[in-house]
């Protein structure tokens, strides 16, 4: 009798265990799936050039900060190998600080770091092809790669200088290119991801005074490379 018991356990146990890998292994199969992210995001302008009034700015320092980010994304799979698109919003804000150039009429006894502060909102549409380098049971870890398009639908930008701000207009290219690669470590349908975006088109940004009674200075211009850094949270459905 007691043989019988120990026998129907573990016939019990082999079938709970086979069911339960049979639902893995269909829930980790799935030909499409979506899901959605919320994370940090912090975007890294590298400037080429500061010009004030057709004048070279000195000491030149970039201060990164940190913005947040929320997306929505398919995923079609083959095997190891998945398809990703996807449509996400990001918020992010740093700051330039600089030294007046010599020659400024009017700003000649400034002698202190000034700051331009900038806020970018965008919307994004990446296209990551990935690969699935661990895919055991609940755990899984993968690599992804692909191009992105950016519209940069609303920038502002402040300039704090003679004890009062000004505001700037700015002639900008409203669309970027970026190539983002990424690894992703998920937990059953919990996951975790990093990513770094590497800007592709150079921007050349032209600023026009839109209070110059304000100061002296009128035109400011640079060039930059965006290049982004993000960390998400996600949930696969």
């Amino acid at each position: 009798m007691r043989n019988k018991v120990l026998l129907l356990l573990c016939l019990f146990l082999t079938i709970s265990v086979t069911a339960q890998e049979r639902r893995t292994i269909r829930t980790d199969n799935k030909v499409f799936n979506w899901g959605a992210t919320v994370g940090l995001k912090s975007s890294l302008p590298i400037i080429n050039s500061l010009t004030i009034d057709g004048k070279e700015a000195n000491n030149i320092q970039t201060h990164y900060q940190v913005g947040y980010t929320a997306s929505l994304f398919g995923r079609i799979n083959m095997r190891r190998i998945f398809l990703q698109p996807s449509i996400s919003w990001h918020h992010s804000s740093s700051e330039l600080r600089f030294l007046l150039p010599s020659g400024i009429e009017g700003d000649e006894d400034i002698l202190d770091p000034l700051t331009l502060n900038m806020t970018f909102e965008t919307i994004e549409i990446p296209v990551l092809v990935g690969y699935n380098v661990i895919k055991e049971g609940p755990y899984g870890l993968s690599l992804m790669a692909g191009p992105q398009l950016k519209y940069n639908y609303k920038t502002d930008y402040t300039f704090n200088f003679s004890n009062s701000q000004n505001r700037f207009g700015v002639n900008r290219n409203y669309f970027d290119i970026n190539i983002v690669t990424g690894v992703a470590v998920s937990i059953w349908r919990l996951f975790f991801d990093f990513k770094y975006e590497f800007g592709l088109n150079k921007q050349d940004s032209d600023f026009k005074n839109q209070n110059p009674s304000e100061s002296t200075i009128t035109d400011i211009s640079f060039d930059k490379r965006i290049n982004v850094m993000s960390f998400s949270l996600g949930f696969l459905f």
